[in-house]
C-alpha cells in the first residue's frame, strides 16, 4: 500500500502506531527525532508523515519547515499532547493535513490516514495536464 513516516520521540507510541499501520497493510519507517527524519526523507520518499512536534532537539513544526523547503509535498499530520495554537496555526500554513492532539484513539487514526492518502493519490489527476485531444 502507502510508505508512511512516523516521527516520534515515544518508542512505545511509535510502536503502537507502527504496528496498527502496518496491520492495515502500510510500510511504516519510524525515526525518533527530527534529524532522523530528515536523514529518513533524504533516502526515500513517503506518501504520508505523521510527525510528533514536541521532541528532544529539532520540534516537530521545525522538522516540517525544512521538510518542505527541500521540496518534498507529502502530506503531514502534526501530533501533540499540547493544544498549542500558535503551532496549529503554523502547522496549517505550511500545509498540515490535519492536528491530533495525544491522546487520540486509534479509531481516529486509521480513517483519518485513509482520507488523506486518498485525497492524495486524488490532488495529482486533479492538476495533470489534459491531453489534447487527437485529431
Amino acid at each position: 500500500m502507502s510508505r508512511i513516516l512516523i516521527l516520534e520521540d515515544e518508542e512505545g507510541f511509535q510502536t503502537l502506531l507502527a504496528d496498527v499501520l502496518q496491520h492495515a497493510g502500510h510500510t511504516v519507517v519510524g525515526a525518533r527525532s527530527g534529524d532522523a527524519g530528515l536523514r529518513r526523507v533524504a533516502e526515500q520518499s513517503f506518501d504520508l508523515l505523521l510527525v510528533d512536534n514536541h521532541m528532544p532537539g529539532l520540534t516537530g513544526l521545525a522538522f516540517f519547515e525544512m521538510f518542505r523547503a527541500a521540496g518534498h509535498t507529502a502530506p503531514v499530520i502534526i501530533m501533540t499532547a499540547f493544544a498549542d495554537v500558535p503551532v496549529v496555526v503554523a502547522a496549517m500554513r505550511l500545509g498540515a493535513v490535519d492536528f491530533l492532539i495525544k491522546p487520540f484513539g486509534l479509531d481516529t487514526l486509521l480513517p483519518l490516514v485513509e482520507r488523506c492518502l486518498r485525497a492524495a493519490r486524488i490532488a495529482p489527476a486533479q492538476t495533470a495536464p489534459h491531453a489534447a485531444p487527437t485529431p
